[in-house]
């Protein structure tokens, strides 16, 4: 997975993805437009009900990390003016794996087959940061089945 340096909504300090990723079994949904938060919820709802994460349980090796990119320089100036209402809609136990990136990816669009702005994504990252699953647009069923297995077969093998 490419690495991203942006914002934690928990601390407001820069924090970059593989940091966050390295040593666990991580799904990153990455969206920068409500259509797209609608998409990636398809697929975080089931994932947190199997895995689901609290403050306190930090040591877990399978975890979420939400990607809020904002490309367009007068909307990202919009979105960290409503950081304030961004941490109260987001549970508390999410805002420390959730990342706001205010700037272009567009290097990383074509690498990761993120064409579509408004779609949200989803990569299931393996412990060594390498992407072993993705998907785009509202869930299936059945990407929602392999989704769940996948992460259930990497944790039995220690994350690889």
């Amino acid at each position: 997975m490419p690495n991203i340096i942006g914002t934690s909504l928990k601390t407001s300090e820069p924090v970059e993805l593989v940091d966050l990723l390295r040593g666990k079994i991580s799904l990153v949904a990455i969206s920068g437009t409500r259509f797209g938060e609608e998409h990636i919820e398809s697929y975080m709802t089931p994932f947190l009900k199997r895995w689901p994460m609290t403050v306190a349980n930090n040591s877990s090796k399978v975890q979420l990390v939400e990607l809020n990119i904002q490309e367009n320089p007068l909307k990202a100036g919009l979105v960290r003016m409503m950081v304030p209402f961004v941490k109260k809609t987001i549970p508390e136990e999410r805002h420390a794996n959730y990342v706001l990136h205010y700037k272009s990816i567009k290097h990383l669009k074509d690498p990761l087959s993120m064409q579509n702005s408004y779609l949200g994504y989803v990569f299931l990252v393996d412990s060594n940061c390498k992407i072993r699953w993705g998907a785009h647009g509202p869930a299936t069923e059945a990407e929602v089945k392999t989704l769940l297995e996948s992460v259930q077969k990497l944790s039995e093998r220690g994350g690889r």
